[in-house]
């Protein structure tokens, strides 16, 4: 797990034919540069939590380096934008909070 370095989206997918996804959304898989500590993972969540509704459903999960989405149909083009805020955002949240819980 990544502690220290930048974390940035390497891409996102669209993940087709997945019957367990209701006809209304797609799947959408982010591929990290590394996979994020529980740190990171909840300031992504902090940062990304006003999305959730708009841009997709439910919590985003993470499988090691990859962060997955279930997108509100349509919307994966306003994520692909989204994302590199969110997760640059995230990864200055998690330092400056590793710096704070240093001290």
């Amino acid at each position: 797990m990544n502690s220290g370095i930048q974390i940035t989206a390497r891409s996102v997918n669209i993940v087709r034919g997945d019957p367990s996804v209701d006809a209304s959304l797609e799947a959408v898989e982010v591929n990290l540069s590394a996979a994020p500590s529980p740190r990171w993972q909840a300031c992504f969540q902090f940062v990304a939590q006003d999305r959730q509704g708009s841009l997709w459903r439910e919590r985003p999960q993470f499988d090691r380096d990859v962060l997955r989405l279930l997108a509100v149909k349509g919307q994966v083009a306003a994520i692909r934008q989204e994302i590199p805020d969110l997760v640059s955002a995230a990864s200055r949240l998690s330092f400056a909070q590793g710096l704070i819980d240093s001290r």
